[in-house]
């Protein structure tokens, strides 16, 4: 299985090159789906971590605005991005 990403303006897919088919991206697959508890952890880890290294800067605005800042404020990624699908040589069911 050959996949290749392709991309739509703001967004992206994945087809199988082989046969045509689409392919569904991790959050396709993760949507709707039960709560990773690394990811919630890692997400309450990174807001605390925003407040405390912009603790100055948010201590003028209003609770509303803290908020707002503190939950897109981190730019860090959980990992790094990959730029393309990785290659698969087997099948999903082994």
């Amino acid at each position: 299985m050959t996949i290749k990403r392709i991309n739509r303006g703001k967004g992206h897919s994945y087809l199988d090159t082989e046969t045509g088919q689409p392919v569904p991206g991790v959050t396709t697959l993760i949507d709707g789906g039960m709560p990773k508890k690394a990811l919630i952890n890692w997400a309450g880890d990174a807001t605390a971590e925003y407040a405390v290294d912009n603790w100055d800067e948010l201590g003028g605005l209003s609770l509303s605005e803290r908020l707002k800042r503190m939950k897109g404020g981190s730019t860090r990624s959980a990992t790094p991005r990959r730029t393309r699908a990785p290659r698969s040589t087997s099948s999903p069911s082994g």
